[in-house]
């Protein structure tokens, strides 16, 4: 009984910190894109201007 509940708090430990790790992920990423296109964006108004 004490294992089973101790095997299900670490399941659900590691799969909070995969989850955490995702989310880091996802908003690093979106951040190098939205750095990528203002950079774009800035190029193309120099361009035009």
């Amino acid at each position: 009984m004490g294992s089973s509940h101790l095997a299900g708090h670490i399941k659900r430990s590691a799969t909070r910190k995969v989850a955490d790790t995702e989310i880091h992920g996802k908003i690093s990423a979106g951040m190098k894109h939205q750095q990528k296109l203002s950079a774009l964006l800035g190029w193309s108004l120099e361009r035009h201007a």
